[in-house]
């Protein structure tokens, strides 16, 4: 099970997850917003299967961090409360970044995050 940095805004999410030393990342892309999609319950319709996307390929994660932009990851960790309790569970902090932060960047973010964890819960520090 890995830890996972979620950055995530209204359009797409960057998953990153950290295995052992190894980090792997995955982009989703919100594939919404024709002309059809601005009334209010559409959208919602249409950001509920983006979150939905996105709790999937978390639901296997030790901890997650959400991060991002926006209110986007107070939603998805909102629709994490609802539709995935087990997975909102593994969340360890939700917290505002900069809307052009780099991978390498994210990447530092969640290891700092998660060597804080680790000394507040006195588990081994990430190598």
């Amino acid at each position: 099970m890995a830890r996972m940095l979620i950055w995530i805004d209204r359009e797409h999410a960057k998953l990153f997850a950290l295995e052992g030393s190894e980090w792997r990342k995955e982009e989703l892309r919100w594939s919404h917003l024709d002309h059809h999609t601005h009334r209010r319950g559409n959208a919602d319709k249409e950001s509920a299967k983006f979150y939905e996307q996105v709790a999937q390929k978390v639901a296997h994660a030790m901890e997650i961090v959400i991060v991002g932009p926006g209110i986007a990851k107070q939603h998805f960790a909102a629709f994490l409360s609802d539709h995935h309790p087990q997975t909102r569970r593994a969340v360890v902090d939700v917290e505002a970044s900069e809307a052009d932060l780099t991978d390498g960047e994210l990447r530092d973010f969640a290891r700092r995050t998660f060597d804080r964890i680790d000394k507040l819960t006195g588990t081994a520090a990430l190598t």
